[in-house]
């Protein structure tokens, strides 16, 4: 049993960050007894290693971080997933997939559904389901949009995530050219006309307790 998390290859040259919300997300899986895979297609990892993941693991269900620049990227390697095992979920997660769920749904038959907000929650709901029954309620995971049987969309219970319990991240990459980051809040305290964060007052601005902080910190150094 094993959670497949992708990173797409961006078209955004200039990126070199980790991919923190993966990161996290894979050690909120891993805390609850399932193992994961993460494939960055921006650092170092190729097509290839996504069929052969699926082929030899046993993957119960895949994620995949989409921002507005690796979208076409993600929907092609949702399309690979499906042709490679119909059977198992796709969901979507970033900010892209926060606000732009329901055109994201509509039309792409390959994404199953769609993570709202933070991800740590969500995940750990799949995971303990995976662990404790084999399966996923699909009624029962928070924070997502999900295409039922019949290709109704459905929206589960919303819950507010507190970012002290964020797992120290799973950090998947090894190298000097990387820029190793660290997250102290989540949300934003401001009100940009412009901004997507506005849509949804869940995404206020959180911060962490300074030795929540100061744990991670000691790790990294």
């Amino acid at each position: 049993m094993r959670i497949l998390l992708i990173n797409p290859e961006s078209n955004d040259k200039r990126n070199n960050c980790e991919a923190m919300g993966l990161e996290y997300i894979g050690a909120a899986i891993l805390n609850e007894g399932v193992n994961v895979t993460i494939i960055d297609l921006s650092h170092g990892n190729d097509i290839k290693d996504i069929y052969e993941t699926i082929f030899l693991d046993d993957i119960s269900v895949v994620g995949i971080i989409v921002n507005s620049s690796s979208f076409l990227n993600a929907l092609y390697l949702a399309h690979i997933n499906k042709e490679i095992a119909p059977g198992v979920k796709v969901g979507f997660g970033g900010h892209l997939a926060t606000f732009g769920y329901n055109d994201m749904l509509k039309g792409n038959f390959q994404i199953d559904f769609a993570c709202i907000g933070e991800g740590e929650d969500t995940w750990a709901a799949i995971s303990s389901m995976l662990i404790k029954e084999g399966r996923v309620n699909w009624d029962l995971v928070p924070n997502i949009v999900y295409r039922n049987t019949p290709g109704q969309i459905i929206p589960t219970q919303r819950t507010r995530f507190d970012p002290n319990k964020l797992p120290i991240p799973y950090r998947y990459l090894d190298s000097k050219n990387i820029v190793y980051s660290i997250v102290t809040t989540r949300g934003c305290a401001f009100e940009c006309s412009f901004c997507g964060l506005n849509v949804d007052k869940r995404h206020r601005w959180k911060c962490r307790k300074i030795k929540n902080v100061a744990d991670e910190l000691r790790i990294l150094v």
